[in-house]
């Protein structure tokens, strides 16, 4: 005698919740990762040359605010 194919469950409204906050935290970490990554390799540079009096402030502080401006932190669902 064949068997009739179990249908699947609806996930609960527990298990949705902690799916959507496995996503958000795995969003926070890779947004904070590129974050990292690119104020590394973009602001960090001026950032020493404002140290050394080779570069303004202003150009460090706007350095960072694009690419804050471009990692922006993830919204949670």
């Amino acid at each position: 005698m064949a068997r009739t194919p179990v249908a699947a469950a609806e996930p609960s409204a527990e298990e949705v919740a902690r799916q959507r906050e496995a996503d958000y935290q795995a969003a926070l970490v890779a947004r904070d990762e590129a974050l990292r990554l690119a104020l590394a390799a973009e602001a960090d540079p001026l950032f020493f040359r404002w140290q050394r009096d080779l570069a303004a402030k202003e150009d460090w502080l706007a350095a960072v605010a694009e690419v804050k401006a471009r990692f922006p932190k993830p919204e949670r669902v």
